[in-house]
């Protein structure tokens, strides 16, 4: 972003910063979530030789934009923007088991799992629309 100053990669390759998407959803409406719809459309073809199941596959992508938010959160506390995606309609923050996102958080190198996944629920919290 111009900037000389080291990023976190999930800051620089946050889709709400790098994609513009145009997509039109049905009917003229618009995409509550367009990056993150974009991205999935457009890989969903290539992806399909590792993931046939559609479920399957949308469950990976919203799991992908939850650890991403949650390294957000961790990483650019206490200013984090998170990925906003289809993961947030779909509730599936509140699915997810704890404990699979900390162990998973923690593994992907995040200083303060359990601290960015409170972060990431507080934010939800205080930005429904999204």
């Amino acid at each position: 972003m111009g900037g000389s100053e080291r990023q976190p990669a999930v800051h620089c390759l946050n889709p709400n910063r790098i994609v513009a998407a145009d997509d039109a959803a049905p009917g003229g409406r618009r995409w509550l979530y367009p990056q993150s719809h974009h991205i999935r459309a457009a890989s969903r073809g290539i992806l399909g030789q590792i993931e046939p199941d559609d479920d399957a596959y949308q469950i990976a992508c919203d799991k992908l934009e939850y650890l991403a938010s949650g390294l957000t959160m961790d990483k650019e506390r206490p200013s984090g923007w998170p990925w906003a995606g289809e993961f947030l309609s779909r509730g599936y923050f509140n699915g997810t088991s704890t404990l699979e996102g900390l162990e998973s958080l923690r593994t992907l190198g995040a200083g303060s799992p359990q601290v960015a996944l409170e972060a990431l629920r507080a934010w939800i919290a205080q930005h429904p629309r999204f």
